[in-house]
């Protein structure tokens, strides 16, 4: 099954690619999308895929991915339906790669992927672009790690960081979350 989710998605690459190559040579007005869907499947008639929604998503998903071995390599490990659903709802391209790292790691569902994408899973995580290295100080709390697991918060606290004061003020109470010394 897994060959031939990567043969589909490669297929559906290099039509993307031939889409935009005719669409550069013929121009925007010349209707490629339409005379290719109409072509594809008046020559395949049992093969579904080649309408014209679904031509529009293989140009966007060759013009949003151009080489050829990322393809291959990473997003065929992937089903067509959730490239669909990461072009309809991720519009920057390292959070999309992100999403498609944790969707081959986890083994989401497309319906997994989509909860995790609008409860905005990426940005909760750390993982979103951020200028903290450079603004904040290289020691004290505000430069710990925050992960989050299953919706708890959970404050890592990196080995040879200095004791925050109000953790000093608190020690000895019970604490609602763990803090551990990351190793």
């Amino acid at each position: 099954m897994v060959s031939v989710n990567r043969e589909l998605i490669l297929l559906y690459w290099q039509i993307g690619n031939d889409i935009l190559t005719r669409q550069q040579a013929e121009g925007w007005g010349a209707k490629v999308i339409d005379r290719l869907s109409r072509d594809l499947v008046h020559e395949f008639p049992d093969m579904k895929g080649f309408s014209v929604r679904n031509l529009k998503y293989m140009r966007a998903f060759a013009e949003t991915w151009h080489d050829a071995a990322i393809v291959q390599e990473l997003l065929a490990q992937i089903t067509w339906y959730h490239h669909i659903a990461l072009l309809d709802k991720v519009k920057d391209a390292k959070e999309r790669e992100w999403y498609i790292r944790q969707t081959i790691q986890n083994r989401w569902s497309r319906n997994v992927l989509i909860h995790q994408i609008e409860s905005g899973l990426f940005l909760r995580t750390g993982a979103a672009v951020t200028n903290f290295a450079a603004a904040l100080p290289a020691r004290g709390i505000v430069r710990h790690e925050i992960v989050v697991v299953n919706s708890v918060v959970i404050l890592v606290v990196n080995s040879g960081a200095y004791e925050d004061p109000v953790l000093r003020l608190t020690r000895g109470f019970p604490h609602p979350y763990p803090l551990a010394p990351r190793s």
